[in-house]
């Protein structure tokens, strides 16, 4: 292995130690950062001839230069001695958002073919300047603590699969100086310049302006913000956990949360609560916001009388004394 200080800062970054004798999938676009992080895998992995596979997924959008991507990317593989996996995007539907289903179907794709091919882990290519603009990016949309936390590093696909994101202590320009020191080129993906895309207006309008007229140091306040909420929600995530087994019950037909085992009775707290029981029991998550998750605080809350609320994905939610009671309809709103 090579005595190079970044490949040991990368192995330090990587988030199990124990690693080494399963398969990975790498994610890789052709471009720098994805490359750079299938380089540094190859070169830190023993038996990387068995236990390492590129997978590339083609959008489509950019005609000879996706398909030229493609070609790029299998190139590599052969190079690295290592196995290939190629995606094709399905056309979207006229009202689907582009951007987020896209990323949908190149998960999908991801998990698939690492549940096929029986790799532990995905590996994906996000740097510390994706993490600055994912959080600032949630900040503009609005989001809480759990959101202002960025992307972690790694997360569930499914039963079998874990996401991985071992550069998120990495900067573009370091990767870049990498590839620049092993002789490795890496395709230009022209629409990263595209500012139809919100990431793309964060990452060359916004930030530079923000570094320019506030604070030359913006990615780092994002970076800080982003550890200080990820440290908030890991113990405030063990606090719901204890709530959770103090006075949720869960049964076939419904779940009642009984308020008087609760010893907090903040908002906050109660939205935590409320969302980590949304997400065990697997009711949809993406059309709740900050509005309904404190329609139910008010509920859980206010000794009056509150009315029934119905919540999306079919969610009714009613209170019985001092108990929250919630139940999912057979015919969801």
């Amino acid at each position: 292995m090579s005595d190079d200080p970044l490949i040991h800062r990368f192995l330090d970054n990587w988030p199990f130690k124990q690693w080494k004798d399963l398969l990975v999938l790498v994610a890789v676009s052709g471009g720098a950062d994805s490359v750079a992080l299938a380089r540094l895998i190859s070169s830190t992995h023993p038996s990387v001839r068995d236990r390492l596979t590129l997978a590339h997924f083609n959008h489509g959008l950019r005609g000879d230069a996706s398909v030229a991507d493609a070609k790029f990317v299998e190139a590599l593989s052969q190079s690295l001695g290592v196995g290939f996996e190629l995606g094709v995007a399905e056309p979207l539907q006229s009202n689907d958002s582009n951007e987020s289903a896209w990323r949908d179907q190149r998960y999908r794709f991801l998990t698939k073919t690492a549940e096929r091919i029986g790799a532990r882990f995905v590996a994906v290519g996000h740097t510390l300047d994706d993490q600055a603009e994912t959080i600032l990016h949630r900040l503009i949309r609005g989001t809480g603590l759990r959101g202002l936390a960025g992307m972690s590093r790694h997360r569930p696909l499914s039963e079998a699969v874990t996401l991985i994101r071992p550069l998120l202590a990495f900067t573009r320009d370091d990767l870049r100086q990498y590839l620049e020191s092993v002789g490795q080129s890496f395709c230009e993906d022209s629409s990263n310049l595209d500012t139809r895309f919100t990431r793309n207006r964060i990452r060359h309008q916004l930030l530079p302006y923000l570094r320019q007229d506030f604070n030359p140091r913006i990615d780092e306040a994002m970076i800080r913000l982003g550890r200080l909420a990820d440290e908030s929600h890991e113990w405030l995530a063990i606090q719901v956990d204890r709530w959770i087994d103090r006075a949720v019950l869960f049964t076939p037909d419904r779940l009642v949360i009984d308020l008087s085992r609760l010893e907090v009775k903040e908002p906050f707290a109660i939205r935590e609560l409320l969302h980590e029981v949304w997400r065990r029991c697997d009711w949809p998550l993406a059309a709740m916001g900050f509005e309904q998750w404190d329609r139910i605080s008010d509920i859980a809350l206010r000794d009056s009388a509150e009315p029934a609320a119905m919540l999306p994905g079919g969610i009714r939610v009613s209170r019985d004394g001092h108990q929250l009671v919630l139940s999912q309809s057979s015919a969801p709103l």
